[in-house]
């Protein structure tokens, strides 16, 4: 029987923490200062970067770590077989809050909490940043189930739970419980209230709506469908033209919502349409509301959004993929900041609205 671990994902220890001399193998280098950082929040540049309907979008521009630039996209792996990811004990056996992450590629490859799994018994939602090392082998890392109407494996699983890829990232309230709370009645919760505004829209008049328990049935019904590629043909373009773009924010009706920065520019390229989507998903379920229009925000509501979180002090969350994870909130807002541990840089910024 083949043994699982958990692997700790300590690939930053080469990505960002070492300099290597030629042929000479990687070696981590001491733990660098604060004022070491070559990607620290005062030299981002915060600019709008378009509006479409009630959805605003902000760019964040500023230095990418080079080391960082090595480690591939998540999707992009699974899509091109080079990850596979299966479910733990298969058929009714199958644990829902695991699965088996295994990086057969040549590089690191990124991995963002909220991502939605399509597949399985069920699709999943993955529960923690991590970096799956190069030729990892088997690597458990959480998950939470965002189909509950579904216990059986899909055709193109076959017997060992495969996942097909990547479907969408989560939405905004459950990419925050997800990493802020962990409860998996709580995830649930949230993918009721979206689906419940999808089924008012359906009895207004919406047609194509598929109203099951499950988050993906939100994302790919025909007028929300229409409604992301409409978003996309508007927006993306114009936010892929910066080369030094390292980050996203997103401001629905008036109000700033959520920002993921990135230590590297092709990272945040490569996770930009997932971010957009998700975005557009939420200014559609705030539109069919019908919420009152509130003024625009603006760059310097951006700045204080980002720049509170920034100042606000961490508590230590975990630590379970070799990547540290802080949280820090002030008021009513959260920040979810990935760090290698042995740099003491960061990795990925993720800013919430509660």
């Amino acid at each position: 029987m083949r043994h699982l671990t958990l692997v700790p994902v300590a690939v930053f220890a080469f990505l960002i923490g070492c300099s290597p001399s030629a042929g000479a193998p990687a070696r981590a280098q001491p733990a660098r200062s604060p004022a070491a950082e070559p990607c620290r929040s005062e030299c981002w540049r915060v600019e709008a970067g378009g509006a479409w309907e009630n959805l605003q979008v902000f760019l964040i521009r500023g230095p990418s770590s080079s080391e960082a630039e090595a480690c591939r996209e998540f999707s992009e792996s699974v899509a091109g077989n080079d990850v596979k990811v299966r479910e733990i004990g298969g058929g009714d056996r199958a644990q829902v809050n695991l699965l088996e992450f295994t990086n057969n590629s040549g590089k690191p490859v990124y991995i963002q909490a909220g991502q939605i799994l399509r597949g399985g018994n069920q699709d999943r939602a993955l529960g923690t940043d991590a970096i799956l090392p190069a030729h990892s082998g088997p690597v458990q890392l959480r998950t939470f189930c965002v189909e509950r109407g579904r216990w059986a494996v899909t055709p193109t699983a076959g017997p060992g739970g495969y996942f097909e890829g990547v479907a969408c990232m989560g939405g905004m309230e459950q990419r925050s419980i997800i990493q802020r709370e962990g409860d998996q009645g709580r995830v649930w919760e949230s993918n009721q209230n979206g689906i419940e505004i999808a089924q008012d829209a359906a009895i207004a008049g919406e047609s194509g709506l598929f109203t099951s328990e499950n988050y993906r049935g939100i994302v790919e019904a025909v007028p929300v469908r229409e409604w992301r590629g409409k978003c996309q043909a508007a927006l993306l373009s114009r936010l892929t033209a910066c080369e030094d773009s390292i980050g996203v924010v997103f401001a629905v009706n008036g109000s700033v919502r959520t920002a993921d920065v990135y230590r590297s520019h092709v990272l945040f390229s490569g996770l930009l349409p997932q971010l957009l989507d998700a975005a557009a998903v939420e200014s559609w379920l705030v539109k069919t509301r019908r919420k009152e229009e509130q003024p625009p925000s603006t760059v310097d509501d951006v700045r204080k959004f980002v720049d509170d979180l920034n100042g606000a002090a961490g508590t230590e969350r975990r630590k379970e993929t070799g990547l540290e994870c802080r949280m820090h909130e002030a008021g009513t807002d959260v920040l979810f900041e990935y760090l290698d541990p042995d740099s003491g840089f960061w990795i990925h910024k993720n800013y919430m609205r509660k």
